[in-house]
């Protein structure tokens, strides 16, 4: 195994590739096309390999980075090649070969492997690294340093398969990863995590993300105590969003099933009972006539809790506005956090987020004045995902400050992250900068 990386040959389905002499023939007078085409056979002698590894067509390069017969030391020269597909190609190749690389392979190998992957994740270009961490996400055959420093990356595209997967991290390595304010995509990622330590699942709900703790809620091997579930209880009341996991997480005490009963609906109730064997047919009987007495007065105590009437569209006109001195201030301090946009989403300050997004974002007045006017769910998530507030940010402003209906809310993917790919993402910015 493995020979492919000094040049030696493997058996293949594909046709032979052309002997010695005509090889030679196309490498120094065939078109790119040609080239590309003698470069994929997996059966070419290394010394073209390794030549066509700095072809001038890029073709030929990604036909070189893709061919598992190709030699380590062109790989290495690739590693660091200009086009970004080539790197690609290059990552993917290596993540499919890694599994297999053991001891028997020799130290010199291990090193030129660890260089090429190393290389890789520190690529410029995120697709490039989410290629090489989606590949490593499940080994341990890799230097740790490597699996942390993608762990750390601030494109979640990047971090979310090692911080999910990786078995190189430390219960120590994920908590300090998590301390440093990740975004809601990699938190999920945490959260979606094996047999996550306690210490860990706190600093998840700390991290007070609704996404985050509901794949929590949805992660039957994340250890949750007493302590950790009262908070859970606590935050989810008022987030329709969690009452579905919460009902579902199952193996809840009676006093935990009587509080969550307190605040979910009614088409919640059967479920609740249903997956917490602690409840009998004494107490589910008592929750059911509490649900319906409390459905009875529910118009009025909706009405206590509702959140402040968000403020009209902002005025861009003029400086002097409070909410812009204040966004300003916090701005040239740095100030301009997440948390400090949840906040004031929350209190439903409309000028403050729209001053405030317009300097995070570093988009002209105009732009955010149309995308609150015209209530553009593609460009408010482009400017969350600039600004890494994350999805639910983005989510939550269509619900809360726009008031859009729930059935028309963009909402996040299915793994909870942005509805739009990283490409259409950078568009929709690039389209508010001008």
């Amino acid at each position: 195994m493995l020979k492919w990386m000094f040049g030696g040959k493997k058996k293949s389905q594909q046709k032979a590739a052309p002997d010695y002499e005509q090889s030679k023939q196309i490498s120094a007078t065939g078109d790119a096309k040609a080239r590309q085409k003698l470069a994929a056979h997996e059966g070419l002698q290394p010394e073209f390999l390794y030549y066509f590894a700095t072809d001038k067509a890029p073709e030929v390069r990604r036909s070189v980075a893709a061919n598992t017969s190709t030699p380590l030391q062109a790989d290495v020269i690739l590693s660091r090649d200009p086009d970004e597909q080539v790197r690609s190609e290059l990552g993917r190749k290596i993540g499919a070969l890694l599994p297999d690389l053991s001891e028997a392979q020799g130290d010199r190998v291990k090193i030129l492997i660890h260089q090429i992957v190393e290389t890789l994740a520190k690529d410029e270009m995120p697709r490039v690294r989410a290629v090489i961490a989606e590949e490593i996400k499940l080994l341990d055959n890799i230097p740790p340093r490597i699996a942390k420093m993608l762990a750390e990356d601030a494109e979640a595209q990047v971090a979310a398969p090692i911080l999910q997967y990786s078995p190189l991290l430390s219960g120590d390595d994920i908590l300090e990863i998590v301390s440093e304010s990740l975004n809601a995509e990699s938190l999920v990622a945490v959260a979606r995590r094996d047999n996550i330590e306690e210490n860990v699942v706190r600093a998840v709900i700390e991290s007070d993300e609704t996404l985050a703790i509901t794949a929590l809620l949805e992660n039957k091997t994340a250890l949750i105590g007493d302590s950790l579930m009262d908070k859970i209880v606590d935050l989810a009341e008022p987030r329709k969003d969690m009452h579905e996991p919460l009902v579902s997480r199952g193996g809840l005490s009676s006093s935990f099933v009587q509080r969550i009963a307190g605040f979910v609906s009614a088409s919640l109730l059967d479920p609740l009972i249903k997956n917490n064997s602690l409840v009998d047919d004494e107490l589910a009987e008592k929750l059911r006539e509490s649900v319906a007495k409390r459905l009875t007065e529910e118009t009025p105590v909706e009405e206590d809790r509702k959140r402040p009437e968000p403020q009209p569209l902002p005025d861009f006109g003029g400086e002097e506005a409070p909410e812009f001195t204040r966004a300003k201030q916090m701005h040239e301090k740095g100030e301009l956090t997440a948390k400090v946009f949840r906040a004031a989403l929350e209190k439903g300050e409309t000028l403050f987020l729209a001053y405030g997004l317009c300097m995070a974002a570093d988009v002209p007045a105009k732009s955010i004045e149309k995308v609150f006017e015209t209530q553009n769910a593609k460009s408010i998530m482009a400017i969350a995902w600039h600004c890494e507030l994350g999805v639910e940010f983005a989510v939550n402003l269509q619900r809360d400050i726009w008031e859009i209906p729930e059935v028309d809310i963009v909402q996040a993917d299915e793994n909870g992250g942005y509805p739009m790919s990283e490409a259409n993402l950078e568009w929709a910015y690039s389209i508010l900068k001008e």
